[in-house]
């Protein structure tokens, strides 16, 4: 297991804990209106999907070129963001999972990882629970990983677009650390103890984006959200809130495609519903 997999697993989790959107059919929105000179578009990814599967719509495709700049969650085409992000999913030096973990549950994650990952315990003991838990997803997906990020990364690139990131990676992860360690354990274990539950609920996951069905996103989500308190207001809705004036100052300025985890559109304080209470208009894009 690289770091390399792991960064690109690591985001799964922000992708996977969806709500309601305005159209549950569709992840692609325009924001027009509010005194915007061009539109600017919102699209909602997964960030972690076999090659094979990841399929950029025509309509993409045109939105991305009509758009001048391209902005993820992170800029993904920073210098050195694989090296700064392995900084940010470790945990505190001098620390293992040993000290934030039971004997009996450390005894599961370490049979699981060498049987299952083929990984021993002793090459992981620094990484935090999350990024294990992501880990699970590369098991489970049984490919190497692509993104849409990534992919739509090259397109903007091969279109001499601008490249942007809505937070920093100490804000992202300082949104996964507002979970409690023991939450964060908790999480990854009850995923390993009921493995098969863990991936039936991937795959309805996987299955219910590739349809665009927003609706069955949040349905299959909604036990997961419960479990650990607090989930839904630190990796989305403060994350949407906090994201609302940078998207607004890039829509000002130049019209901007916008590529989130999917799980961010949707809900009473999602981004399309905030972008609409701050008078913009917006529409599905089919």
């Amino acid at each position: 297991m690289t770091i390399q997999k792991v960064v690109l697993t690591i985001l799964t989790l922000l992708t996977f804990i969806p709500s309601f959107a305005q159209d549950t059919h569709t992840l692609l929105y325009e924001v027009s209106g509010n005194d915007l000179a061009v539109p600017s578009y919102v699209f909602g990814t997964i960030h972690l999907m076999c090659p094979d599967d990841i399929q950029i719509s025509e309509a993409v495709k045109e939105k991305v070129v009509a758009s001048e700049q391209l902005v993820l969650e992170i800029d993904f085409g920073k210098p050195n963001i694989v090296q700064e992000m392995q900084q940010k999913v470790m945990l505190p030096e001098g620390k293992t999972l040993k000290d934030i973990m039971s004997a009996e549950d450390y005894a599961t994650l370490s049979t699981f990882f060498q049987d299952s990952l083929m990984t021993p315990i002793s090459a992981v003991e620094r990484f935090s629970p999350v990024a294990l838990y992501s880990m699970l997803a590369m098991q489970m997906l049984h490919c190497q990983p692509g993104s849409y990020e990534m992919s739509l990364i090259q397109l903007a690139k091969a279109e001499h677009k601008e490249i942007a990131g809505l937070e920093t990676i100490d804000e992202q992860m300082a949104a996964f650390n507002k979970i409690s360690e023991e939450g964060q354990v908790d999480l990854l274990t009850e995923a390993i103890d009921d493995y098969d539950q863990a991936l039936s609920e991937f795959q309805q996951l996987l299955d219910a984006y590739q349809a665009q069905d927003v609706d069955k996103l949040y349905e299959v989500s909604l036990e997961s959200m419960d479990e650990i308190e607090g989930m839904e207001q630190y990796l989305l809705i403060d994350r949407n809130e906090a994201w609302l004036p940078t998207m607004e100052s890039s829509m000002k300025e130049q019209s901007t495609f916008f590529a989130v985890g999917a799980g961010h559109l949707g809900g009473k304080r999602g981004l399309l519903e905030l972008l609409e209470e701050q008078g913009y208009t917006v529409t599905p894009v089919q």
